[in-house]
């Protein structure tokens, strides 16, 4: 009788350690994952430009198909030819559509971009500080955009404001500033972590709209600069001025970071990213035509993919 009560005993102690451990590990695991959860909540919240499927390891993407838009497009856009070329990316999912996309043309002020991301990339990669106040030099003025020339030669000026100028107001005298200043050998290995080709004539350089996508997916992606890094040009990028194009075709509610260029009556481009809630998209532009024409055609074009994303499915 003594044994079989050790024995009873015996089982209820393991049964009873046995469940505590589990309600512990439970607990435990809870606490774990909201530790987690409020990690990326937090991470998300801080770095709310970069791509969410970043800090997650299993994202869970909305499944759109886009034939109809693609249909669409191909109606309104193939009777320009070779005058009008975009690509479009789906983010969370990498679905694509392009018409013209492998056509190069000349970047224009497009390459402000990869100048901001070799000065952030200096410090953060490669270790090396830069002077943080320049000199405005003969060099660098350039009055055909931007109002920062008008400071004059010998005027000092904060190599970050620089870039917010280049960028916000895609001032040109503050993007020579940055180009005048910044180490060749490291502009050229930022083009390359990029996938563009290097000249030695930046005015000789010629991108596709889709090669133009790998900048603003690398800001997207953090996979050139830090999360904070990438998040501070985007967010320079959506404070833009400019937005006769792209940004004219999205509801004023929705965040766009872009970059414009233009060449007077000869070419006009416009890129960048369209933070719909949960559907990111990306759409890259350019037109072989006059200001109001080009603007027009950029305009439905992305008032064609902005209706489309923003509406379809909810899911099917």
């Amino acid at each position: 009788m003594k044994k079989l009560f050790i024995y009873l005993l015996f089982i209820l102690i393991f049964f009873l350690v046995g469940g505590i451990s589990f309600y512990v590990g439970q607990l435990y695991k809870t606490y774990k994952i909201g530790n987690e959860d409020a990690s990326i909540s937090r991470n998300q919240e801080k770095y709310s430009l970069l791509a969410k499927r970043i800090f997650l390891e299993n994202p869970n993407d909305a499944l759109i198909s886009f034939t109809p838009l693609r249909k669409q497009l191909h109606d309104y856009v193939d009777p320009f030819g070779e005058d009008f070329a975009f690509y479009f990316e789906y983010l969370p999912t990498g679905v694509s559509i392009g018409i013209n996309e492998k056509l190069e043309f000349t970047p224009l002020s497009l390459i402000k971009i990869p100048l901001a991301i070799t000065y952030y990339y200096i410090p953060s990669r490669k270790g090396i500080s830069i002077d943080q106040t320049v000199t405005i030099k003969k060099e660098d003025i350039d009055s055909n955009f931007g109002s920062l020339w008008k400071k004059g030669v010998g005027y000092q000026i904060d190599m970050e404001e620089a870039v917010r100028l280049a960028l916000v107001e895609s001032d040109n005298t503050a993007a020579l500033v940055l180009g005048h200043n910044l180490p060749l050998e490291i502009y050229q290995e930022v083009y390359l972590g990029l996938d563009i080709p290097i000249t030695d004539d930046a005015k000789l350089l010629r991108l596709s709209t889709k090669q133009y996508s790998s900048i603003l997916k690398a800001l997207y992606f953090s996979s050139i600069l830090d999360w904070a890094d990438s998040n501070k040009i985007l967010n320079y990028l959506i404070e833009s001025k400019l937005d006769n194009g792209l940004r004219s075709g999205v509801d004023s509610n929705i965040k766009v970071a872009h970059k414009v260029g233009m060449l007077a009556e000869e070419l006009y481009q416009d890129c960048g990213i369209i933070y719909f809630p949960q559907r990111p998209y990306l759409l890259c532009m350019f037109s072989k035509s006059n200001e109001k024409v080009a603007y027009e055609k950029m305009h439905n074009v992305s008032k064609m993919v902005f209706d489309f994303v923003s509406t379809a499915n909810h899911i099917r």
